[in-house]
């Protein structure tokens, strides 16, 4: 019995002084993470990340002093534009798992991120418009993609010109991430509206009317009499969102599935010859 709570008593002792070690271990970590964050301040980095998460990966104290400390710090990680989105959302898990109470912090993306994403999906909306405009080339239309023109503006790129009989329409893509819808009230102003959140998003009106102009002015000067049948067209390339309030745009505004037919059946009083068409595409295809 006395060599069983010899034991006991041993283990008891064992499990104190280890806790204690442990304590100490932990200590010198979050002492360590704030020379971290001491050190870089605003401009923490990855690197600077990769190191927390590292001096972070054994024990920590157990006290809200310490978790405090940590939720404070991963607030300016989380914050830094020299972080990327998978090392914020790694040191989160960890501080998670370490009982720091961050789950309720929404993780944000750094400008660069944003842009690259931005980027991507503005790319997938044009290869959406282009593919669907490519079957418009069995009915005699031509198709040009990201067409870079020149003008005393600075040079202007088009994400699509389509040339046909019906005339010619250049296209302004926008492609959105998500589901939601496109709203453009009575004073032009342009939003998006995702659930319950609304923001304001540029409007395109001002891009498109210097595209319209370079193009206009272009066939006035090399094919005159043919910029009379430029027209304009936004196209919303994401299939989840809807359009609310086009008639306030002074720009047809249509979905990528409208596109072709509203080419193919646009009325004018007069159309293009094929050999019409055929100049003003060398034209534009330069």
């Amino acid at each position: 019995m006395e060599g069983l709570c010899s034991l006991i008593f041993l283990g008891f002792i064992g499990f104190v002084i280890y806790n204690f070690f442990m304590n100490i271990k932990g200590y010198f970590a979050i002492k360590k993470t704030n020379k971290i964050m001491g050190k870089a301040g605003d401009l923490v980095t990855d690197e600077d990340v990769d190191q927390i998460i590292k001096t972070l990966k054994g024990n920590i104290p157990n006290h809200p002093k310490y978790w405090n400390n940590l939720k404070s710090h991963f607030s300016m990680v989380n914050n830094s534009e020299h972080v990327s989105y998978s090392k914020k959302e790694r040191l989160k898990n960890l501080l998670i798992k370490k009982g720091v109470h961050v789950g309720g912090i929404k993780l944000k993306k750094n400008r660069k991120e944003i842009k690259e994403e931005n980027f991507e999906i503005g790319n997938k909306g044009e290869e959406e418009v282009k593919h669907n405009l490519n079957f418009m080339k069995v009915n005699g239309y031509h198709i040009l993609n990201n067409v870079k023109l020149s003008s005393p503006a600075g040079r202007q790129e088009i994400d699509h010109i389509i040339i046909g009989e019906t005339g010619i329409f250049h296209v302004e893509t926008k492609a959105f991430k998500g589901q939601g819808k496109i709203v453009i009230d009575e004073d032009g102003n342009w939003f998006k509206e995702m659930g319950n959140k609304t923001s304001v998003i540029k409007n395109p009106i001002a891009q498109v009317d210097r595209h319209d102009s370079v193009i206009k002015n272009l066939l006035k000067n090399q094919l005159p009499g043919t910029e009379k049948f430029v027209t304009p067209v936004i196209v919303i390339a994401t299939e989840s969102f809807i359009i609310k309030g086009r008639k306030n745009c002074p720009v047809t505004v249509l979905k990528a599935e409208e596109l072709s037919q509203f080419v193919k059946n646009y009325d004018r009083n007069e159309q293009l010859d094929e050999e019409t068409v055929k100049k003003v595409y060398q034209k534009l295809n330069k």
